[in-house]
């Protein structure tokens, strides 16, 4: 199953193009429902035709593509004069695998963990009783009903 970035970026030009203007449409509508101002960017989308849109998407796949055929071949961290904004699929496969490593790590760390907790002894928690007229007299409270007023103490003299 693709993310919905995926499925955008895989839309023919003229369904991307049919696709922005009704989505600016429906924030244009749901902005004038609740009395708030239009985006500036469904504005600019619905001032473009839907032709032109799609042109405009067709440019942009089209650069795309000569961009990512004309990456060098060289390695990322040579001299010469390519800097880390190119990124190689190696250098991909590498950062994944670290990845993988430290998650890995990190199930041990949870398994020994798991382990100690196990080792330690449990500590009894003490809760107060609830005696029948605590609960009673709780449930009257939460009722709203007034409880019994109780007698003052005296004090001694």
């Amino acid at each position: 199953m693709s993310t919905l970035r995926e499925q955008i970026a895989n839309l023919e030009p003229i369904e991307y193009a049919r696709d922005a203007h009704a989505a600016a449409r429906s924030a244009k509508r749901r902005a004038e429902r609740l009395g708030r101002p239009v985006p500036a960017s469904a504005l600019e989308i619905l001032a473009i035709p839907e032709d032109e849109l799609a042109r405009q998407r067709e440019k942009a796949i089209e650069v795309a593509r000569e961009a990512a055929a004309s990456t060098p071949s060289t390695r990322a961290n040579e001299v010469s004069g390519v800097g880390r904004d190119h990124v190689l699929d190696s250098d991909v496969e590498l950062e994944e695998e670290d990845e993988e490593d430290e998650y890995e790590e990190d199930e041990e760390d949870e398994d020994e963990d798991e382990d100690e907790r196990k080792a330690r002894p449990r500590k009894s928690i003490s809760a107060t009783r609830r005696t029948g007229a605590n609960v009673k007299r709780t449930a009257r409270g939460a009722r709203g009903e007034g409880t019994q007023p109780r007698p003052r103490r005296r004090m001694s003299r």
